[in-house]
């Protein structure tokens, strides 16, 4: 099998992105890999949009053409774990169409919102194709992915190569929750549509609450494979964690005090910032980066220590240090060594802060293994909670931030008892 990497291309608009289409070449099959999307400036505003009225025009008749022949199939809308409902296309196309010494296919779309017509939002893509040989057979495949809030929506598609042929499709969709869960609404934004983002894009400041006094809330969140002896993080594992801190972080209702990210495999600190008020996702990134698994440091070799004494160290130092009015640790439910020293058990004999363990897995249902977060957070008396899908991060979330805010005041209630100041 042969993959031919084909480099990306400066985009020809204004308003265009450059991705990159990779081809496998085969007996009879094919695949290309999409990139993501981008808004065209001033599709939500009174601007001028640098639309071709050719391609306007496609998209106004809402008719299939297929002079460019494609298969062109619907991604099946799924509430991911930025409570958005992502969605989006598949498409085929012969690789006997694509003969030649290259080509750039463009694709071009707008999502209307039921509830408001008039407010479209286009988005591009585009891809590079590299040099098809005559007599090729099989497949190319590519797909683009866009995110919507809960609604209806109607999607008109079009794709067109350099020598104008075009591929039109249109079809309607709806996001919606069960009955049953209708309570998470209130963190889905209704009749949204964008593009794809970053995992690691930075966020905006968060507008907290006007209220003196929040509570101040450390964050430990560890990053493992799921097999201790794994040599690379898992991008599923990724893509689930880092939205779950995404939404701790920028809760309103807390003040994030510190964030602390480490490795338990590696047993080490990869990251660390007090007083962040925002998450940098950015240098959490690079942090990650140069996160090396896989690999037994020499000191790591000569300790005796354990992934669960390293775990225990770091939290009994922290809470030592630092006083928190919270403490929420976040990481991969795993299967490692629980060896700690009764020691360090002890230190933890009359715990202070009220403490949370968000434990996730991607597997359902929810296994039991040998963790030795858990055993810390019992320790401390505080309350685990196994995460495997947004609804349970919903519920166990909501749960977290009503015990926080409650300790936070009641303790604040204490103080002024004591002080005379009722």
């Amino acid at each position: 099998m042969l993959r031919n990497h084909a480099e990306p291309s400066p985009a020809t608009a204004p308003w265009g992105i450059a991705a990159r289409l990779v081809i496998v070449l085969a007996a009879g099959l094919s695949v290309c890999r999409g990139y993501g999307q981008t808004l065209i400036p001033g599709s939500r505003s009174g601007d001028m949009m640098r639309l071709r009225q050719t391609d306007l025009a496609v998209l106004e008749r809402q008719e299939p053409r297929n002079d460019l022949p494609c298969t062109v199939s619907q991604i099946k809308p799924e509430l991911e774990w930025d409570f958005t409902f992502h969605t989006g296309y598949d498409v085929g196309i012969p690789l006997t169409d694509l003969v030649g010494d290259g080509d750039e296919l463009t694709v071009l779309f707008r999502v209307v919102p039921l509830t408001r017509l008039g407010d479209p939002v286009y988005m591009v893509q585009k891809l590079h194709v590299p040099a098809v040989a005559e007599g090729t057979k099989g497949e190319s495949r590519f797909s683009g992915i866009f995110i919507l809030g809960e609604g209806k929506f109607h999607v008109d598609w079009l794709m067109r190569d350099q020598r104008q042929h075009i591929c039109a499709k249109s079809w309607n969709l709806e996001t919606k929750l069960k009955s049953k869960d209708s309570q998470m609404r209130q963190w889905i934004p209704q009749a949204l549509v964008q593009p794809s983002k970053q995992l690691f894009a930075e966020e905006p400041p968060v507008v907290r609450a006007p209220e003196i006094g929040l509570p101040r809330v450390s964050i430990i969140v560890t990053f493992d494979p799921s097999d201790p002896s794994g040599a690379r993080l898992d991008d599923r594992d990724l893509e689930s964690l880092v939205p779950i801190l995404r939404r701790i972080g920028c809760d309103p209702r807390i003040e994030t005090y510190s964030i602390i990210a480490c490795s338990l495999a590696s047993q080490q600190v990869i990251y660390r910032e007090k007083n962040p008020g925002v998450i940098h996702f950015s240098a959490l990134r690079e942090a990650l980066r140069s996160l090396k698994l896989g690999i037994v440091d020499a000191k790591r070799l000569a300790s005796t220590g354990s992934p669960a004494q390293f775990a225990t160290d770091l939290i009994g130092e922290h809470l030592k240090k630092e006083n928190p009015d919270a403490l929420v640790v976040l990481g991969r439910k795993g299967d490692w060594d629980t060896r700690i020293s009764r020691e360090a058990l002890e230190s933890f004999e009359r715990p202070g802060t009220p403490a949370y363990y968000l434990s996730y897995t991607a597997e359902q249902p929810f296994k039991v293994s040998r963790d030795p977060i858990r055993r810390v957070i019992k320790r401390l008396h505080g309350f685990e909670y196994g995460i495997s899908r947004p609804k349970d991060l919903f519920n166990a979330w909501s749960d977290v931030v009503s015990r926080i805010v409650r300790a936070k005041q009641a303790a604040q209630v204490a103080i002024a008892a004591n002080s005379g100041t009722w």
